[in-house]
């Protein structure tokens, strides 16, 4: 867990949860609960029971993508440097339901070190959540491309990203 998607101040609820896995849900684990558990800070895991989610307002099919903070009306840019198939592929599959994603021509980035294109973007995705503040630092991510959430990727805040992510998440052509 950390403080991008929350988690990491919280009272811990269960500790030394085992499962065989044939369970139906959680409950029928045995664990520690109460003032028993415990869990060292390094070690918390949280679970979520909906999706992390993901704003994405559309223009002309194209996907600016963000990812709600702390379940808040606070919102993050994601960072768009470096993102391969996999990672652009679950991003779509969060908001689309398919894996198909396609990396845009140069003239779509938005650099972040130009804060002519930064307000520029802000104002455009603005019209959408007209009182929402997009948050620094980003959030850079990392997928593998079997997740079915953006929170089983991992997750790091940065202030070093020269990109957005933009997406296509139209396939191929």
């Amino acid at each position: 867990t950390n403080k991008i998607t929350g988690g990491s101040a919280d009272t811990v609820l269960m500790s030394a949860v085992k499962c065989n896995g044939d369970e139906a849900n959680i409950a029928e684990c045995t664990f520690q609960f109460g003032d028993e558990a415990s869990c060292i800070s390094n070690s918390r895991a949280s679970v979520f029971c909906h999706q992390i989610e993901i704003f994405k307002p559309i223009e002309r099919g194209l996907v600016q993508l963000n990812i709600g903070h702390l379940g808040k009306d606070k919102w993050r840019w994601l960072c768009g440097d470096n993102n391969d198939k996999n990672t652009r592929d679950v991003l779509c599959f969060t908001k689309t339901g398919t894996r198909n994603s396609r990396i845009l021509p140069s003239r779509f980035d938005v650099s972040t070190s130009s804060v002519r294109d930064y307000f520029l973007a802000y104002r455009r995705l603005k019209k959408y959540k007209p009182h929402t503040i997009f948050y620094w630092p980003v959030v850079k991510f990392k997928c593998l491309g079997h997740e079915v959430s953006i929170g089983q990727c991992e997750l790091k805040e940065s202030y070093n990203c020269t990109q957005l992510a933009v997406i296509d998440c139209r396939g191929s052509r």
